[in-house]
């Protein structure tokens, strides 16, 4: 009885041990995925305290960990344009334990003002208590450049002609002016948000404009003509150019593509079956 007694202890123990390893090794394969992350990740404590930082972090702030650990997380990037209101929120929800998402003009060590997209996770325990919270930050000022610089000349690029589009690095759509709608039957919500592949089919994106959004984002600016198979223009030549965007940094953060019906001009010249790229939009539902 004795010996059955000391092999269950010795038992429990070595499952105990073994939990330990596996949530040891649950951790730094966390540790590991968060540090190798292009985002932005800071830990807190349970009270919002800074206990660690990714590498991304450090490029996006310029702090190091030993500069902030211990600090109240919301207080780090705090300055004259930050809005209040979105660090009121920020602060109830590290209180209340609660998730958030959202924007906020925060400031890094240069003293800079920079917009950044944040996302706040709780961190439970097994026990499902919150023991800390997983912070994202992702910069969002190239978009926010665009975005005002879509609203400057709003008047002009929303009633032009020319279909115009803007597809950041995610090969995603962020703005279509009327004209691009109009072609597409569709409204920009049902555009703005989904990918090239899935506006124009997976055949379409990976021969024809895949390569050459490649070659816009490593900085090349490109411009051919080829036919297009709209829903409500139907088979039309266009005259399409490519303009790498850069952001403050140089950066190239998104693609602007303007395209110009030439079929009354150049039409009778080109003939479809001359041209490769006929291509046909492929909304998924």
């Amino acid at each position: 009885m004795d010996d059955e007694k000391k092999t269950k202890s010795q038992l429990l123990s070595e499952l105990k041990k073994l939990r330990r390893r596996v949530a040891q090794l649950e951790e730094q394969a966390k540790s590991l995925a968060l540090n190798e992350s292009h985002d932005g990740v800071a830990v807190t404590d349970r009270d919002g305290r800074i206990t660690w930082l990714n590498t991304s972090f450090t490029s996006l702030f310029g702090y190091k960990l030993q500069e902030v650990r211990g600090k109240q997380y919301e207080l780090v990037w705090q300055g004259p344009a930050t809005d209040q209101e979105t660090t009121r929120q920020i602060s109830d929800s590290l209180k209340a334990s609660r998730e958030f998402k959202g924007e906020f003009r925060g400031y890094p060590k240069n003293g800079r003002p920079t917009w950044i997209s944040i996302s706040i996770t709780p961190i439970h325990n097994a026990e499902a208590v919150v023991t800390g919270f997983v912070i994202v930050h992702r910069s969002v000022d190239a978009v926010k450049r665009m975005e005002e610089m879509w609203r400057r000349n709003s008047s002009q690029l929303m009633h032009t002609e020319h279909l115009m589009t803007i597809i950041d690095s995610h090969h995603s759509y962020t703005a279509v002016n009327e004209a691009y709608c109009r072609a597409q039957n569709k409204s920009p919500e049902a555009i703005v948000g989904r990918s090239v592949a899935e506006v124009w089919g997976e055949d379409n994106y990976a021969t024809q404009i895949k390569p050459r959004l490649e070659k816009c984002f490593a900085g090349e600016e490109l411009h051919y003509q080829s036919w297009f198979d709209f829903a409500v223009m139907g088979y039309r030549l266009f005259d399409v150019s490519y303009y790498p965007f850069h952001d403050e940094k140089n950066d190239i953060t998104h693609v602007v593509v303007v395209s110009r019906d030439i079929t009354d001009i150049e039409g009778n010249a080109v003939s479809e079956n001359d041209n490769q790229a006929l291509t046909k939009p492929q909304f998924s539902s």
